[in-house]
């Protein structure tokens, strides 16, 4: 299954760069390029990161003469691959925040358990960020407050959020 960053390897794969090259000629820092190309993150419909990725890639490729790579290609193949979650994403927002509210989640912990650093997460719930995948994101939420939950010396009852 083809995402965002198999488009976006493919473009460097192209063009013969490396992240590096691809962060200097775009002005993002090489660490975004990174989780761009790791599938960590992903670029908002209307970032300005995303129009600084194109505007990089459309460079790098006018320096090497490959005319059939435009800002109007590179942009189409990458907004087949960017969800437009902007109304979703805020009931995710008011759910984490709910869920972390209601049961007490420690930041620090559950960025820990997800593999991501807690200032991340302190962006998400505060509207800064979206996840990446936010399905991934979801389903790893419900398996931190499983696993959180189903340890014989924690009493936690469902019903009571019922």
């Amino acid at each position: 299954m083809t995402d965002f960053k198999d488009i976006l390897i493919k473009y460097m794969e192209e063009l013969d760069c490396s992240s590096k090259e691809l962060a200097d000629s775009s002005g993002l820092s090489a660490a975004t390029i990174s989780r761009y190309r790791s599938g960590e993150r992903i670029p908002d419909v209307e970032s300005d990161n995303l129009k600084q990725l194109i505007y990089g890639i459309v460079k790098l490729a006018q320096k090497r003469n490959l005319s059939s790579i435009n800002d109007i290609t590179v942009h189409s193949d990458f907004l087949r691959f960017l969800p437009d979650i902007s109304a979703d994403f805020s009931i995710l927002q008011a759910n984490l925040n709910t869920l972390f509210t209601m049961l007490s989640i420690n930041t620090s912990e559950f960025a820990r358990f997800l593999n991501y650093d807690a200032s991340y997460i302190s962006r998400i719930k505060s509207g800064e960020r979206q996840p990446a995948d936010p399905e991934l994101f979801l389903v790893n939420t419900a398996l931190f407050v499983t696993k959180r939950y189903t340890k014989k010396n924690r009493s936690f009852y469902i019903s009571e959020f019922i």
